[in-house]
C-alpha cells in the first residue's frame, strides 16, 4: 500500500524539478499539498460517519491513480491543475480512516495499536525509499515519462492493498437461532 506514499513523495520532491511540464510543476506540487488540508478535514468527518470505510479506501485508490495518470498525460494546463487539486483532496480523504484502522481490530489495545502502526510505517517508509530511488534512477537514466508512468502504475498498489484489508465494518454474522453467541452451542 506504499503506492500512495511514493506518488505523494514524487509529487512533492521530484515533480517540481521537471522543467517541461504543462504547468509550473512547483505550482502543481503546491496545489496537491494545499488541497490535502480540506481533504483531511472531510476525511475526519467521514471516518466518524461512514458505515463502511473500506469503500472510501477503494474510491480513493481508484481516483488517485486516474487523476495522476490524467495529470501526467495531458497537454492541457487547466486539466493538469484541476487534476492536481482533486488529487491532493483524494489522497488525504481516506487518510484519517487509514490511521484508525488498527484501533478497530478485535482485541485492540493502545499497546497493540502502537506496535502495529510502528511496524506498518517503518516497513512502508523503507519500501518507499527503495521505490523512490528506482523512480529517481528511471528519471535520470531512462526518461521522465517512464519514471512518471512507473510511479502512476505503482500508485495502484494502494488500491490492490484495499482488497487485502479485512472489512471491519461488515456486520458480524449472527449465530443460528437457539445457540449461544460465544461458543455456538445451545443454551
Amino acid at each position: 500500500m506504499t503506492g500512495r506514499l511514493v506518488m505523494y513523495t514524487v509529487m512533492l520532491y521530484l515533480f517540481p524539478l521537471h522543467p517541461d511540464f504543462t504547468v509550473d510543476a512547483q505550482f502543481i506540487s503546491l496545489m496537491i499539498a494545499l488541497t490535502g488540508i480540506p481533504g483531511t478535514i472531510l476525511g475526519i468527518v467521514l471516518a466518524k460517519k461512514l458505515k463502511r470505510q473500506i469503500t472510501l479506501f477503494r474510491f480513493s485508490g481508484v481516483a488517485q491513480s486516474i487523476l495522476f495518470f490524467a495529470m501526467i498525460l495531458t497537454n492541457s494546463a487547466v486539466l493538469a491543475t484541476v487534476c492536481a487539486i482533486l488529487l491532493g483532496f483524494v489522497i488525504f480523504i481516506s487518510t484519517p480512516s487509514l490511521f484508525t484502522l488498527p484501533a478497530r481490530l478485535p482485541g485492540a489495545t493502545p499497546q497493540k495499536v502502537a506496535v502495529i502502526l510502528t511496524l506498518y510505517w517503518t516497513g512502508a517508509y523503507i519500501l518507499q525509499m527503495i521505490i523512490y530511488a528506482i523512480v529517481v534512477h528511471l528519471a535520470n537514466t531512462v526518461s521522465w515519462t517512464v519514471a512518471m508512468m512507473f510511479t502512476a502504475l505503482y500508485s495502484l498498489t494502494f488500491l490492490v492493498g484495499t482488497f487485502l484489508l479485512p472489512d471491519f465494518d461488515r456486520p458480524a454474522k449472527q449465530p443460528p437461532a437457539g445457540t449461544s453467541p460465544q461458543d455456538g452451542t445451545a443454551p
